[in-house]
């Protein structure tokens, strides 16, 4: 499956790559700048004095200007590529979606509105859980799902109230 949109060349992630090295950057000099500058004071008026001493400093400016940058380079990536792509371990949880305990989550996984997420579910790798998805306890999700399906693991015991046995 191929996630990018229109991506004609190597130099489309370009984006990408300026993203990531002028946000690390940034983050590192402003790591860099508020160390050095010492413990944080205890009283109002010196944490004010502090707080404008880090702001005006040149180099966190600076470290500001990288993530300003690394904005203006993520909007053009956003036009080339899906935010999936461009984000491949991340997941999308949309709305009112319910998630039990323990769910194993590998790689990017989209989830989308109104599913139920059982207890020790497993979603695998790029996958797309459907709107209106029900997956069971202990299931393991290797592939996209279909809207307003049930998924459960192969074997299931089933209770019926009203004679009280169970049915494998």
């Amino acid at each position: 499956m191929n996630r990018a949109i229109n991506h004609k060349s190597l130099f489309d992630f370009v984006h990408i790559f300026a993203v990531i090295v002028l946000t690390v950057c940034g983050q590192l000099i402003l790591k860099w700048q508020v160390a050095k500058a010492g413990v944080f004071p205890r009283s109002f008026r010196e944490r004010a004095l502090f707080l404008l001493r880090l702001v005006f400093n040149p180099s966190i400016i600076g470290g500001l200007f990288a993530g300003f940058l690394a904005f203006l380079c993520w909007m053009p990536a956003l036009t080339k590529f899906e935010l999936s792509y461009a984000y491949p371990h991340d997941s999308v949880i949309h709305d009112h979606v319910f998630l039990a305990s323990h769910i194993v989550v590998s790689g990017h996984v989209d989830v989308g509105e109104y599913c139920f997420i059982g207890v020790n579910a497993t979603l695998r790798n790029s996958i797309k859980i459907a709107p209106r998805t029900l997956i069971g306890a202990g299931a393991v999700i290797m592939k996209d799902t279909e809207e307003r399906e049930v998924y459960v693991p192969q074997r299931v015991t089933f209770w019926d109230k009203k004679s009280d046995e169970i049915e494998l």
